[in-house]
């Protein structure tokens, strides 16, 4: 017997990668925020989050367009948005609180 992810399940984001591969890429958008960071010297990852947060609630979560048993769930969500903003580098002197 195989054993079933459920909603309760504690999930990683290779979890959730592998059942949708398009993480994989807002991730390294993420990632690719601190070269971003490196330039503007008044970079805020609140705004760069809000962007991605976006593009992360069509893919997975509960406002996902199409429902799946774990995709659609907030353990998967969860996962996803730890992974995606920490990755993100820290605001620099954007007067964020």
């Amino acid at each position: 017997m195989s054993a079933m992810m459920t909603t309760e399940t504690l999930m990683t984001f290779d979890d959730v990668v592998a059942l949708e591969p398009r993480l994989a890429g807002l991730l390294a958008e993420a990632k690719a925020e601190h070269a971003v960071a490196e330039r503007d010297g008044e970079y805020c990852a609140s705004t760069a989050w809000a962007h991605l947060k976006g593009t992360l609630a069509q893919l997975i979560g509960w406002y996902r367009p199409e429902y799946h048993s774990v995709l659609s769930s907030s353990a998967a969500y969860s996962a996803a948005a730890e992974a995606v903003s920490d990755a993100l580098p820290a605001c620099r002197d954007c007067g964020c609180p």
